[in-house]
């Protein structure tokens, strides 16, 4: 990503979400979604507030988490 980038995600039922961005060291650096939620759900994750790196957005919802590395480049 250098300007944009989204995560989508899809519920099979309304839950609590919360999706966070960590950077390399593992501190929190945003997160662009926290709150309840149903079926497909799009989030920004404003690529372009952020330095260059790698990157791990975390979604968490429903007794479920799962994680996806992203690389911000300019």
């Amino acid at each position: 990503a250098s300007e944009a980038a989204r995560i989508e995600v899809a519920l099979s039922a309304p839950a609590e979400v919360r999706v966070a961005v960590y950077d390399v060291l593992g501190r929190e650096v945003t997160v662009p979604f926290s709150g309840r939620a149903s079926g497909d759900l799009e989030v920004a994750l404003g690529a372009g507030r952020l330095a260059p790196g790698l990157y791990v957005v975390r979604v968490e919802g429903a007794g479920a988490a799962q994680a996806r590395t992203f690389v911000v480049a300019r």
